[in-house]
């Protein structure tokens, strides 16, 4: 013989006005003078990106390229290690110029392409620094 008994699903207290309050203090809409964080706009021109990115080879790999040449690591296996990464660092910045899409109907596009030109050479210019380190010591 089974008994009969009716299961009972516990369900939720209904809200009471004070969980409300705090579920609605935790999403507050800004106060209309208050100034929102600005978010950054990458350069628009092809000009603009064509110097953003040799700024940025600048800034992040120059000091590493010029202390590799000047005084390269001490052991073959370092100066192996630090030779592959600069040139693989040195094509991906390369590859970031051709991903720039320059107008030919625009005014400025032979400046443009004469400067992306001349950024071209300039990574392979480091590259050549770069790949001129022997790596087997002396």
């Amino acid at each position: 013989m089974t008994s009969a008994k009716k299961l009972v699903t516990p369900t939720a207290p209904p809200p009471t006005p004070a969980s409300t309050a705090s579920a609605q203090s935790s999403v507050r809409p800004t106060p209309v003078g208050t100034p929102q964080p600005r978010t950054t706009v990458g350069p628009q021109t092809p000009l603009e990106k064509i110097s953003a990115i040799r700024q940025g080879i600048k800034n992040s790999f120059g000091s590493q390229i010029t202390a590799f040449t000047k005084t390269p690591p001490s052991t073959r296996k370092e100066r192996v290690e630090t030779k592959a990464r600069l040139s693989e660092l040195l094509l991906q910045q390369l590859l970031k110029f051709d991903d720039i899409v320059i107008d030919p109907d625009d005014y400025a596009s032979k400046e443009a392409r004469l400067e992306r030109k001349a950024a071209v050479k300039w990574v392979q210019g480091l590259m050549e620094e770069v790949d001129g380190v022997d790596i087997d010591i002396q």
